[in-house]
């Protein structure tokens, strides 16, 4: 349920049109952070508001009183920032502890996007008078109020030891707000995945009850807990197993394709969250597109890491359950639908400032299909991995692209012209690579491991040139 904006009523306006009055504040508010940010608090007129806002000197009087109030509104603007992201974040997540990682992550973004709201606030509070001062603080009580209430639901339901609330909430309020304030510091030797991480680990390692410490699911080096990923094109062997690994590593996971072997129940029929993967099937939903990931997102959770699998592995000989296409234009299909979701992406992640976009290239066996289309496919995503990794290298999204090697059947062994052929007779020494190599792979790349690693492609096993 949305909540109502603070009572602003006692900062005085000669206006009576409240949307009037709610638009030239927003124009106040904004024009005052980007001046305060400039010169100050101290330095900054009303009539330097006044000209910022495009308003004249006397009309800002309509508005506000004074700076004093012009810094209430900055503070209500800001709480009204993080009490939408946090209700935001958190709404249709059940499980207490996701919801405490995501308003952890959620609010870091927040203010690390607004920085020098944060210093003004906590540089210049004590330039109010008492009365507008509590007014202030009891706002921010509220708002703290809300991370209390699910500390508690966690405390309730065992997973978190006993322990004095209030303090815990105003500690994990000053471990975000620190990175800002510690920003001169901080820059250059910390990323907000960094940051993001660190707190998590600091919280739940001293927050966990005893006997979910060893959940390997949390453990500072493996969790993906409080992360949520889509796995385009996740319906074959390959993307059934890398979603598997993700699952298995406390991943909110979403995972689109046309594989009618997919097992689960399709996204609209999930009511519960049992933290199994929302299946989302081309037959129902049609192509990947910007609306279908935005469908996703409201479902599942802002996205966090997306994962595009050009493989056709376990498709091979089933063309008749795909509507009869080939082998070979599906793995142009696949192509192209990463194109087409390439420029969306861009914008829509670098928005964000974090995330990581990863490729899972065909699986070299796959030459075998259309050798032509097949290295099309291989060479394209390559290309793609290594643009935008370029375009996003300045956003903290990374970008990489893993090419399989040979591993293991993952599903349809006998195709095309080697049809007789086994694995071991094409590579030499007989070498097989396995799909967890793979897994692995993945979770480096999504992982804060790889925070500097950006537009690589990798090659996981051996390749394998076949000829029609």
């Amino acid at each position: 349920m949305a909540e109502k904006n603070p009572d602003i009523s006692y900062i005085p306006t000669t206006v009576k049109n409240k949307a009037l009055v709610e638009k030239r504040r927003d124009q106040i508010v904004k024009a005052a952070i980007k001046l305060f940010a400039q010169k100050g608090f101290h330095k900054t007129t009303l009539k330097d508001l006044a000209d910022e806002a495009g308003l004249s000197y006397g009309n800002i009087y309509d508005y506000v009183g004074s700076k004093e109030d012009i810094f209430c509104l900055i503070h209500e603007f800001a709480l009204d920032l993080v009490i939408k992201r946090r209700i935001e974040s958190t709404q249709d997540i059940q499980d207490p502890i996701d919801k405490v990682q995501r308003l952890i992550r959620e609010q870091l973004s927040l203010v690390l996007n607004w920085p020098e709201v944060i210093l003004l606030l906590y540089q210049e509070s004590h330039i109010l008078q008492k009365p507008l001062l509590s007014r202030l603080l009891e706002n921010e009580r509220r708002y703290i109020r809300r991370l209390e209430l699910i500390l508690e639901e966690c405390i309730k339901q065992g997973l978190f030891r006993d322990f004095n609330v209030r303090l815990m909430a105003n500690l994990i309020e000053i471990m975000m707000a620190g990175c800002v304030l510690k920003q001169w510091d901080l820059k250059g030797h910390a990323t907000q995945i960094e940051m993001e991480k660190n707190i998590i680990d600091l919280v739940f390692h001293g927050m966990l009850a005893d006997q979910r410490t060893d959940a390997s699911h949390l453990r500072a080096n493996e969790s993906l807990a409080g992360q949520y990923g889509l796995i385009v094109n996740g319906g074959n062997a390959i993307g059934r197993d890398v979603a598997s690994y993700l699952v298995s590593r406390g991943m909110k996971l979403a995972i689109y394709g046309h594989d009618p072997e997919i097992e689960g129940p399709p996204s609209d029929q999930v009511t519960e969250d049992h933290g199994l993967p929302r299946f989302y099937l081309s037959k129902r939903h049609g192509q990947m597109t910007p609306d279908l990931f935005h469908k996703i997102e409201a479902d599942l959770g802002q996205i966090d890491v997306f994962i595009h699998n050009l493989s056709i592995s376990g498709l091979a000989d089933k063309a008749e359950q795909r509507g009869g296409a080939l082998p070979g234009q599906e793995l142009e299909e696949n192509l192209y639908s990463a194109q087409r979701m390439a420029g969306f992406l861009q914008e829509h992640m670098a928005a964000r400032k974090t995330g990581r976009l990863l490729y899972l290239a065909p699986w070299v066996g796959e030459i075998r299909a259309d050798p032509w289309k097949y290295q099309l496919a291989r060479t394209g995503i390559v290309g793609l991995t290594q643009a935008m990794s370029e375009v996003l290298a300045e956003t903290n999204v990374n970008v990489n692209c893993i090419i399989p090697g040979i591993i293991g059947d993952p599903g349809s062994s006998n195709n095309g012209s080697n049809k007789g052929a086994t694995f071991p007779e094409m590579v030499s020494g007989g070498y097989l690579n396995a799909i967890p190599n793979i897994n692995d792979t993945v979770y480096y790349l999504i992982s804060n491991a790889s925070k500097y690693v950006n537009g690589q492609v990798i090659l996981v096993g051996k390749d394998l040139n076949i000829t029609a």
